[in-house]
């Protein structure tokens, strides 16, 4: 579970970063930059989402992601990620991990960072949209955790609508965003993990 959400954090990361120079004429490169553009120039951005995959109940869930920081809360657990550390509380386990992933990790377990190392690692490829939206395909040029990700977004606002991976065994993870808003940005240790948030929970430093 904790691997399939954070794929929407890379995503989401992935975004912020404009699309490689190369494919600045396509329109599929001018989608996906219209989206990283709407994200980076906000102070903050916050995300409400439901995550659907096959045989598991519906996950609902929220994000706050600013520039390389993010955090997410989910029924089953909580992540913090201040930029550099991560903070992962598992709420079945009582336990908070504390992490430094590199950009390859953060790619693997991260929900709202397939779009830091997405946005320049995917080909791009424009696909038809129902009145309103546009849709893109982003397929990884590099082996890695998933297939490819269509990516839905307003064709006004150019918030993300959806996401649908597919994973490298075939299986399907979508993410549908309820919502997505500008919020005033947030202090840093808004992204780092606070004892009082599980005083309870058993701290495993892995760093």
């Amino acid at each position: 579970m904790l691997k399939k959400i954070s794929i929407l954090l890379a995503l989401l990361t992935a975004m912020l970063l404009p699309y490689p120079a190369r494919a600045a004429k396509s329109s599929a490169a001018q989608v996906v930059n219209a989206i990283s553009n709407v994200l980076a120039k906000s102070p903050a951005i916050e995300a409400k989402f439901t995550l659907r995959q096959p045989g598991q109940p519906l996950t609902t869930g929220s994000a706050v992601i600013q520039g390389k920081k993010f955090t997410l809360n989910v029924p089953a657990m909580r992540v913090w990620f201040d930029g550099k550390t991560q903070w992962t509380y598992s709420k079945d386990a009582a336990e908070v991990n504390i992490t430094e992933p590199d950009a390859a990790e953060l790619a693997e377990t991260n929900p709202l960072t397939i779009i830091t190392s997405s946005a320049k690692g995917c080909k791009a490829r424009r696909l038809d949209a129902a009145k309103g939206t546009d849709r893109v395909e982003l397929t990884p040029t590099t082996k890695g955790s998933f297939t490819k990700a269509v990516v839905t977004s307003d064709a006004t606002t150019n918030f993300l609508r959806e996401i649908v991976v597919t994973m490298n065994d075939g299986s399907r993870v979508i993410i549908t965003f309820d919502s997505m808003k500008k919020i005033a940005k947030k202090p840093d240790s808004y992204f780092r993990f606070d004892k009082k948030a599980a005083p309870s929970a058993q701290i495993v430093d892995l760093r």
